[in-house]
């Protein structure tokens, strides 16, 4: 590992997605990827018998990492494992359904560099508050006016590096976790804001990528979600509340 300065985690489920996540993987990375990064997928076990032939010799070459997770963390699975492994190197999640800018992972690794401590996201929202309560989540800001805050919200879809075991992962998070296994965006806000590490906005480099399927399982299209969301945002109110006086 002494090469690799950065991981690039994602994880998948389903027969459909992961027939389509090779394809993605070239598309997004793996045909541009240096030596540098390395690629590592997250599957809960029940997921295993559907890796395809092609994802299979990717694994067996070397060429993306597998992690087999036992607790089904669904979304969370994105981080989760990764960062409880490579406490030494900054990770990058995406998502399995995405192709990204060929430069994404360069520009946000030369940033890193720049701007080691803070969390680098190329789509954002920021908390907006009434009377120092958190609001819900239909009146938070798109594209904040304070590119460094710790009111900045990270949308995960568009890509987000996080320096070196910023977060502290470890498994005493995991009830939380499936208290909000709906969404590891508020989540990873939650603990952003505990570890007092402040996510820095990419206006830059805007979300130049192409949508794959979906699919019905897809939990951002569960009809509820915002409801769900914002019950989340309830549940960590105090939370959200301090962070509009850390900055």
């Amino acid at each position: 590992m002494s090469n690799i300065e950065c991981i690039v985690s994602l994880t998948s489920h389903t027969k459909s997605r992961l027939e389509q996540l090779p394809k993605i993987l070239f598309s997004s990375i793996l045909r541009y990827n240096k030596s540098n990064f390395k690629v590592v997928l997250t599957l809960y076990k029940d997921d295993i018998p559907f890796i395809t032939s092609d994802l299979q010799t990717l694994i067996d070459n070397d060429v993306i990492e597998l992690i087999i997770a036992e607790e089904n963390l669904r979304s969370h699975l994105k981080y989760f494992y990764v960062m409880k492994k490579y406490k030494d190197l900054p990770i990058i999640t995406i998502d399995d359904d995405i192709v990204y800018p060929v430069k994404m992972f360069d520009y946000m690794l030369d940033e890193h560099h720049k701007y080691p401590n803070f969390v680098l996201c190329r789509s954002c929202q920021q908390f907006t508050y009434s009377n120092n309560t958190i609001n819900h989540t239909k009146q938070w800001l798109w594209n904040p006016v304070n590119n460094i805050s710790h009111i900045n919200h990270a949308e995960g879809y568009g890509g987000i590096l996080y320096p070196p075991n910023c977060l502290n992962i470890t498994d005493r998070l995991i009830p939380e976790i499936k208290d909000t296994i709906m969404s590891d965006d508020i989540y990873l806000s939650i603990l952003e804001i505990r570890n007092r590490v402040k996510v820095y906005y990419l206006p830059n480099m805007r979300h130049e990528f192409v949508l794959a399927t979906k699919g019905e399982e897809s939990i951002s299209l569960h009809p509820n979600i915002v409801a769900i969301n914002d019950s989340y945002v309830d549940k960590f109110k105090d939370v959200f509340n301090l962070a509009n006086t850390l900055d």
